[in-house]
């Protein structure tokens, strides 16, 4: 009876993830960048070629040249010719595509007896004229366990591993062989096919003692074992850009054809174990995709089942549906769950398929295989596979000769996304959403909740909001395999603070402290200041502030620092509530501590026994730095105590050297007109919110460099905790609301400082 084969159907695909971090040892680490969301490249693969300009391994040659990816990764078992070696072999495969990557293969390294016509037993020759190419200035680590003496052999082409791309790299490369035969050349002419039932095993590993077959088991705990483990953990340890780790070799140990697990068990168990992503394999003459398969489910504990069966094909896995993560019915694979194997054994050598009467233990593994093709696949051709790897996702297509073709992707279920434009709407100004999705099969349909009663749908759309205060904004994303995930951010309109409910006056420092100077100090012709009666926010000049003799704590100034009951947005249709743009943060420090509320505030201690200090800087026009001039161009701006202890304040302050957007109160406070800290004069603003400037202007002269490049304007909104996004999402997001402020007058404050949080995505 045939081993029954599905007819390799196109099948929609999936978007990829990052990888889990596990511990690592002895690697030299190269700093990587962040990972652009917007990089991508493509390999292909394929083994079992034959001579490049012959028969189908010229047509699939042809094919890999017209498709011109990055670099193709040779799977071994390059010629079966022993007349065209390594010299020959590769200049005409070279002549058609340049960029190739080679791993060992039994045919190469002379496995079969040396009179076998179809073995080369001139690898060395193939390390030689397939070097490694370097694709994109990528570089070769080679293993450090090949051996030195009596010669010195190369590691590349037997055991190496390099990362890709070479700048901010998202996947990493592992090239092993396991059990190939005089993998060094270290038993040459003596070297013949093993008796019937043995496999590579730390008994016949020797080089060249008697019963070696100068081959690697990578047995549990052997040096070659750990340097695999080891180069896993490296990359996700050390390395936060690589989301991809990719393992290929020659033989498979999981075969659905006639292979048996001839690379042993320890070093597949190994490879589930960890997660990797993908396993590339040749040997077997067909094409195999295998279902996402994981150790550690029910009864799938820490190995696959193992059957031992007669001859030399003695070993072949049993199938255990707990080891079966994802069968692949929705098209697609979830990242870090499981391992998808892809046996593309027949870019030049025939297709081969064998029935359950010749190989009856072949039939057990076939159920752990989501796609096969082989001779008897209606359509099947030759070819290789092509991946395209971006930081999101592994699309997986089939380029062969036939119409049998297959096709599948790695990604995770639908991350929705979106932004807006302008970030800080005006009142009835209209606002453009743009929705978008990383993961999940298309199409999308999107929906959007704006917090004020009004929905739309669709991945653009607009929306008036009709009041100042801020908005949560829900977006719901759904895909074609109903997958449902939704994402929330935080609108302010108007204000950029919670608790005030007011519409800025955008102005600059000039119009606010006017260009009308006095002298303070008569013995200092340098101090001069802004007067307050040249000022254009003449709110209220005859009332002073004295917290001394607080004769009513609701009059304007006296209660500024009032979080229950904000200053008014004008005052006899002067506006008091602002906003700057652009203006650079001269001196941040502390002052003016206190464990307890001002008396406008109820005068009870903070919670938890803070100390709540104010922190105050000097806003400027960066373009007149210099003082004494500088003094009518720079305002003192500050964060509340009481205003921070509440959790209405900015968080964090401003820092030396931004430039930012701030939003506040604007006043006069007259105890602070002599001194050049305040620049003699009398204007403070009371800061309720404050973003990195908007504009993209140089910086001014000796403030620090501006912040990492990838991370778009912060706004910090007062009654947020706020927390960062990865700069591979490319934006800062907000944290949820700080919990309702209970009332303030003359109670214990309990509640304690937000905790930052990332922007909300949760299931539908």
């Amino acid at each position: 009876m045939t081993i029954p084969r599905q007819t390799i159907a196109h099948s929609l695909l999936l978007l990829a993830i990052v990888m889990v971090p596990s511990g690592a040892l002895g690697f030299t680490n190269q700093a990587y960048g962040a990972t652009s969301p917007t990089t991508s490249f493509t390999f292909a693969a394929g083994g079992d070629i034959g001579t490049p300009n012959q028969g189908a391994a010229a047509v699939s040659l042809s094919y890999l040249a017209a498709t011109n990816p990055d670099f193709f990764l040779a799977l071994g078992d390059l010629s079966y010719d022993r007349s065209v070696t390594g010299g020959m072999w590769c200049n005409e495969f070279k002549e058609q595509y340049d960029h190739i990557e080679i791993i060992a293969g039994a045919h190469d390294t002379g496995e079969f007896p040396p009179n076998a016509t179809d073995s080369t037993r001139s690898f060395e020759k193939f390390v030689n004229n397939c070097p490694f190419t370097s694709p994109n200035g990528a570089r070769v680590q080679p293993s450090p366990l090949c051996p030195t003496v009596p010669i010195v052999v190369s590691c590349y082409g037997r055991e190496y591993y390099f990362d890709y791309p070479s700048s901010a790299p998202i996947a990493r490369f592992i090239m092993l062989s396991p059990g190939v035969f005089n993998i060094t050349g270290g038993c040459r002419s003596p070297c013949v096919v093993p008796a019937p039932g043995i496999t590579c095993n730390p008994l016949n590993q020797n080089r060249t003692g008697p019963g070696g077959y100068d081959c690697w088991p990578y047995a549990k705990g052997d040096p070659h074992y750990n340097w695999v483990n080891d180069t896993i953990n490296d990359a996700r340890n050390y390395y936060p850009s690589i989301r991809w780790t990719i393992v290929g070799m020659h033989k498979p140990c999981l075969s659905a054809g006639k292979e048996n697990c001839s690379i042993g068990q320890d070093i597949f168990n190994l490879l589930l174990l960890q997660h990797v992503d993908l396993v590339l394999e040749g040997n077997d003459h067909a094409y195999e995709r295998s279902k996402q398969l994981s150790l550690g489910n029910g009864s799938c504990s820490t190995t696959i089942p193992y059957i031992i069966g007669p001859g030399k094909n003695n070993s072949f896995v049993a199938y255990n549906p707990d080891c079966v993560v994802d069968d692949s019915s929705n098209g697609f694979y979830k990242p870090q769950v499981g391992t998808t194997l892809i046996i593309q054994g027949n870019m030049g050598r025939g297709n081969e398929v064998d029935d359950s009467s010749k190989n009856p233990y072949n039939a057990n593994e076939q159920p752990y295989f989501a796609r096969l093709m082989g001779n008897n696949t209606v359509g099947f051709g030759h070819g290789f596979v092509k991946f395209t790897v971006s930081a999101s996702e592994i699309r997986v297509q089939t380029v062969f000769t036939g119409t049998a073709q297959d096709e599948f992707r790695i990604t995770q279920p639908p991350v929705p996304f979106f932004s807006r434009s302008p970030i800080n709407p005006s009142i009835a100004e209209a606002v453009t959403f743009r929705a978008t999705v990383l993961g999940g099969l298309e199409p999308y349909s999107y929906s959007w909740d704006f917090g004020d009663g009004s929905a739309l749908t669709g991945a653009i759309v607009q929306h008036v909001f009709s009041n100042p205060r801020q908005y949560t904004v829900t977006l719901t994303v759904d895909d074609s395999s109903m997958e449902s995930r939704t994402v929330q951010k935080i609108v302010a309109v108007g204000s950029w603070n919670a608790v005030v409910n007011c519409s800025p006056v955008l102005t600059t420092i000039e119009e606010i402290i006017g260009p009308k100077g006095i002298n303070r100090n008569s013995s200092d012709p340098n101090s001069i200041g802004a007067d307050y009666t040249g000022g254009g926010f003449q709110l209220v000049p005859n009332l002073q502030y004295n917290p001394q003799s607080p004769a009513n704590p609701t009059i304007w100034p006296f209660y500024k620092r009032a979080v229950n009951l904000p200053p008014d947005c004008a005052y006899g249709g002067i506006p008091a509530f602002v906003e700057l743009h652009n203006v650079g943060v001269r001196t941040v420090g502390t002052s003016d501590c206190s464990y307890s509320f001002d008396v406008s505030n109820g005068g009870a201690l903070y919670p938890n026994g803070w100390q709540s200090c104010v922190t105050a800087f000097n806003l400027e026009n960066w373009n007149y730095t210099a003082c004494p001039i500088c003094y009518m161009h720079r305002v003192y701006g500050y964060v509340d105590r009481d205003w921070n202890a509440s959790g209405d304040a900015p968080y964090p302050a401003p820092t030396r050297g931004e430039r930012i957007d701030v939003q506040g109160f604007i006043y006069w406070e007259y105890s602070s007109l002599t001194t050049p800290w305040h620049s003699y004069s009398g204007w403070e603003l009371l800061v309720t919110g404050w973003r990195v400037s908007q504009q993209n202007q140089t910086q001014p002269p000796n403030s620090p460099s501006t912040r990492a490049p990838g991370f778009s304007a912060l706004v910090i909104y007062v009654g947020l905790a706020v927390s960062f996004a990865a700069a591979f999402v490319g934006t800062f997001v907000l944290g949820t609301l700080y919990e309702k402020r209970k009332a303030r007058s003359g109670r214990q404050r309990e509640e304690s400082r937000p905790t930052p949080s990332l922007e909300t995505v949760r299931p539908g």
